[in-house]
């Protein structure tokens, strides 16, 4: 997949104004995997963080008429500006183990209670949806509540869907 294909996933007010920098970015060449995901999360954030559209706004109208200099935020705008605190990591971290607390206990309760495969469930996706329960506090922090709704949401709806899954097998 070639990057001129992945533009369209931006907003028009970005593609016009940032578009030409981000195709010579990318370059000519097929990119990889890693990257088309990662462009395509850059295009979610540009949707929906109003730190984008701000800026986007602010550069169409500060600078000069066909000026293609792209903000040093746009550049590094898929990644957390905000910086985490004590607080922050503390409560990533009661996140995590409380959430691996709960799970745990569920799945004992379910499989003491004759569900089996319920109980095996929950004990297998208790770390990774207790690290998503996380990701608001540490690697989120900073960022819209929509995004955080989608990429803390999706991921677990996926491993509940797995889990419910995996009971019919």
């Amino acid at each position: 997949m070639r990057a001129e294909q992945l533009l369209p996933l931006f907003p028009r007010a970005w593609r016009h104004r940032y578009g030409d920098e981000f195709l010579a970015t990318a370059g000519d060449e097929p990119l990889r995997a890693r990257q088309v995901f990662d462009i395509a999360a850059c295009a979610v954030d540009a949707w929906t963080s109003s730190e984008v559209r701000r800026a986007t706004r602010a550069a169409r109208t500060d600078l000069p008429s066909g000026e293609q200099v792209m903000p040093r935020t746009l550049m590094t705008s898929c990644g957390s500006t905000a910086a985490l605190s004590r607080r922050d990591a503390w409560l990533g971290a009661l996140a995590m183990i409380g959430g691996s607390i709960l799970f745990a206990a569920g799945g004992i309760a379910a499989k003491r209670m004759g569900f089996e495969e319920m109980g095996e469930s929950l004990l297998a996706i208790g770390f990774p949806a207790s690290l998503l329960f996380s990701m608001p506090f540490t690697y989120l922090k900073g960022r819209s509540r929509r995004i955080q709704l989608l990429l803390v949401g999706l991921p677990l709806l996926l491993l509940v869907l797995i889990a419910v899954l995996t009971q019919r097998t």
